[in-house]
C-alpha cells in the first residue's frame, strides 16, 4: 500500500472550521452569496435596540470561511458579472452580500415615510429600502476585496486585514458625501455603559477595528492553533478583550460620578407620535 504523503506544517484542513470552509468551496457560489446575505443580515442584532453583540461571534468567522471558498472556487465566465473571474472580484461580491444583508435589515425603517401618503409615494418603497442598502454594501465589498487581493494566507493576517480595512471603509462611509454612519460595527461594543467607554480611548472606528479583531477571533485560533490549546486559545481571544474594555468602562465611570444638576431641571419627553399622526 503506498502512504499517502501528508500536508506540511499548516494543517489548517484539520479544524472545523477550515474544513467548512473547504465543504463551502465545493458548494455552488449561489450558496456563498446566500451565506454572506444571512450573515449580514443576522450582525444586525448587534445593534440597537437588540444589543446581541456575541452573534457576531458567529457571523464575521462565517464571513471569513465564506471568502475562503470564494477565493478556492474556480471563477465562472460570465457575460454579466466578469468580476467573478478573479478572486478579488469574487470576494467584492461576498463582501456586497454580506453588506447587503447588513444594511437592508438594519435601514428597514426607511421606508416608513413612503406610507405617510401612500396613494402618491408607495410605489417609491421598494427603490429606497433596497438601493440605499446596495450602495452601501460597496463599502464592505471594497474591505473584503483587499483582504483577498493582499493574498495574505495565515488566518491571522487575514483577520488583521478585515479589521483594518473595515475600520476605513467604515469611515469613508461615515464621511464621503457628508456621511451615512449609520450601525458602524463599532457600535456593537458600546453597549453596556461600561463597555461604551471604550470610545474614548479609540473613536468609534477604532473600535470597529477592535470589534473586528475580537469577534474574527474564533476563525483564526481554530484554523491555526493545536487542537489541545484550541479552547483556551479561542476564550482568550474572544472574551478577554471585551473583559478587559469592561473592566475599564467601569473603572472610568466610578473614577468620574455623575454630579446632581444644581438650578431649573428640565424634564425631555419623547411622545412618540407616528409621523402619520403629526402631520394629519
Amino acid at each position: 500500500m503506498t502512504a499517502v504523503p501528508r500536508e506540511p506544517a499548516r494543517r489548517v484542513s484539520q479544524h472545523r472550521l477550515v474544513t467548512r470552509a473547504a465543504a463551502l468551496a465545493a458548494a455552488s457560489p449561489r450558496w456563498q452569496r446566500g451565506q454572506a446575505f444571512g450573515a449580514g443580515a443576522l450582525s444586525v442584532l448587534a445593534m440597537a435596540p437588540f444589543h446581541l453583540w456575541p452573534v457576531l461571534w458567529l457571523t464575521l468567522p462565517v464571513l471569513l470561511l465564506t471568502l475562503d471558498a470564494a477565493r478556492a472556487t474556480p471563477g465562472a465566465i460570465s457575460r454579466f458579472a466578469p468580476w467573478r473571474r478573479s478572486p478579488t472580484g469574487r470576494a467584492a461580491e461576498i463582501g456586497w452580500w454580506f453588506g447587503f444583508g447588513y444594511h437592508l435589515f438594519g435601514l428597514f425603517w426607511i421606508g416608513e415615510p413612503f406610507l405617510i401618503e401612500a396613494e402618491v409615494f408607495a410605489w417609491l418603497l421598494p427603490f429606497a429600502v433596497t438601493l440605499l442598502p446596495a450602495g452601501l454594501a460597496l463599502f464592505i465589498a471594497l474591505a473584503t476585496a483587499a483582504v483577498t487581493a493582499t493574498n495574505r494566507h495565515a488566518a491571522t493576517d487575514r483577520v488583521f486585514v478585515l479589521a483594518i480595512c473595515l475600520g476605513l471603509t467604515e469611515w469613508l462611509r461615515g464621511h464621503i458625501l457628508t456621511g451615512f454612519p449609520w450601525n458602524v460595527l463599532g457600535y456593537a461594543l458600546t453597549w453596556p455603559l461600561a463597555l461604551m467607554q471604550g470610545a474614548a480611548l479609540f473613536g468609534i472606528y477604532g473600535l470597529t477595528v477592535v470589534a473586528v479583531l475580537v469577534f474574527a477571533a474564533p476563525y483564526a485560533a481554530l484554523a491555526q492553533t493545536g487542537a489541545a490549546r484550541r479552547p483556551l486559545l479561542v476564550a482568550m481571544a474572544a472574551v478577554l478583550p471585551i473583559a478587559l474594555l469592561a473592566s475599564y468602562g467601569a473603572w472610568r465611570l466610578a473614577a468620574h460620578p455623575l454630579e446632581p444638576a444644581r438650578g431649573p431641571l428640565l424634564r425631555i419627553v419623547q411622545p412618540s407620535i407616528s409621523q402619520r399622526d403629526r402631520l394629519d
